[in-house]
C-alpha cells in the first residue's frame, strides 16, 4: 500500500508541474515559428515581463494551496489526537470502577 501511494503521488506530482509551467511558457509567447507544412514550431520571441508575472502567480498559488492543505491536515490530526486521548481516559476510568468497557 505504501509503495503504490508513493508511485501514484510521484506520477501525479511529477506530471502536473511540467504541464503547468509549460502552459505558462506557451502563453507568454509572442511569435511562433512557422514550418513549411503550415504547422507551428517553437517559440521565437517571448514576452519576458508577462512570463515573469505568470510564473510568480503560479508559484504563489501553489504555495497558498500547499499552506492551506497543510493547515487542514494539521487541524484534522489535532482533532484525531483529542478524540484518541478522550477515548483512552474513558476506558481507564471505567476499568477502575470494576467495569470493563
Amino acid at each position: 500500500m505504501g509503495l503504490s501511494a508513493i508511485v501514484k503521488g510521484s506520477c501525479a506530482g511529477g506530471m502536473l508541474g511540467p504541464v503547468l509551467f509549460g502552459s505558462v511558457i506557451d502563453r507568454s509567447c509572442l511569435l511562433w515559428e512557422r514550418k513549411c507544412d503550415g504547422s507551428t514550431g517553437t517559440c521565437v520571441y517571448y514576452d519576458n515581463h508577462e512570463m515573469a508575472w505568470l510564473m510568480f502567480a503560479v508559484c504563489v498559488c501553489c504555495k497558498v494551496l500547499s499552506t492551506v492543505f497543510g493547515l487542514v491536515a494539521w487541524r484534522l490530526n489535532e482533532t484525531h489526537k483529542k478524540r484518541s486521548v478522550t477515548t483512552t481516559i474513558v476506558i481507564v476510568v471505567s476499568s477502575e470502577n470494576g467495569q470493563v468497557g
